[in-house]
């Protein structure tokens, strides 16, 4: 990663009022639901190409939290057993 980016990078990510936690409210069907919580999931655990500068200065605690807005998104649609069912497979 070109080192004037990942700068750029670590710069955004350290903007004043960056670490404020945001309500988010949206609306999505169960099945768009299901999809959000694998893209997360799996994008969490992808292994990252080189050029991807953004997720490579992504903090071990960004990606926790992540994983668990991913769980809390199933489990306040009641998917999470049926989304580790599907896991399963």
């Amino acid at each position: 990663m070109n080192p004037l980016t990942q700068k750029m990078y670590a710069l955004a990510l350290k903007s004043p009022g960056i670490e404020e936690v945001q309500k988010v409210n949206f609306q999505l069907t169960k099945k768009n639901l299901l999809y959000l919580a694998r893209l997360i999931n799996f994008g969490l655990d992808a292994k990252l190409k080189e050029d991807d500068g953004f997720l490579q200065v992504m903090p071990a605690e960004a990606k926790e939290d992540l994983r668990k807005t991913a769980a809390d998104i199933l489990s306040k649609a009641n998917l999470t057993e049926f989304y580790n069912e599907l896991q399963e497979i």
